[in-house]
């Protein structure tokens, strides 16, 4: 966990490859522990509880990216892994819940993308609603799916994909 080059940097590695759960799991008992040497790599004149959101956002972000990745390999049960793992340690992090939702829907699962998709609705209405909009498409529920489709364009009036899917239903 140390490095040869900063003596106050503390780095916190996966010990297996794409085990996230694990690494945020250290990252949390050492933040809970308010270890200063984690939140002192983070900022320099901040306090350390805004240091610490920093650094869990960032983890969270690092971990969205490698999911993408996985994604576009072609590796959707390890994405779906990967993701899960993020939405345990934080449960409104919206764009996990969203990615979630989308990769369930891919594999068929319209139910479940729902749920995952219902729960973005706090974080980032517009986008969520656009989704759960697919899915409900997708369910053959296209009163619903439209009433979700013209929600988010009043929300965000420049959200066109929300205009568009209200004239594909």
């Amino acid at each position: 966990d140390d490095t040869l080059w900063y003596d106050h940097v503390r780095l916190f590695r996966q010990r297996t490859a794409g085990d996230w759960a694990e690494v945020i799991k250290r990252v949390r008992t050492a933040l809970a522990a308010g270890n200063t040497t984690v939140t002192h790599t983070i900022t320099h004149a901040r306090k350390p509880r805004a240091a610490a959101a920093d650094f869990k956002t960032a983890i969270f972000k690092t971990a969205i990216r490698d999911s993408l990745a996985m994604l576009q390999k072609g590796e959707t049960k390890a994405a779906r892994r990967q993701l899960e793992h993020v939405i345990e340690a934080m449960p409104k992090h919206a764009e996990a819940l969203q990615l979630l939702g989308g990769i369930l829907l891919l594999d068929g699962k319209p139910a479940e993308a729902a749920a995952f998709l219902e729960r973005t609705l706090a974080v980032s209405p517009a986008i969520a609603l656009g989704n759960l909009g697919l899915v409900l498409h997708r369910l053959k529920h296209d009163s619903k799916a439209l009433a979700q489709f013209e929600k988010a364009a009043a929300i965000a009036p420049d959200y066109a994909e929300a205009h568009s899917n209200c004239g594909v239903i």
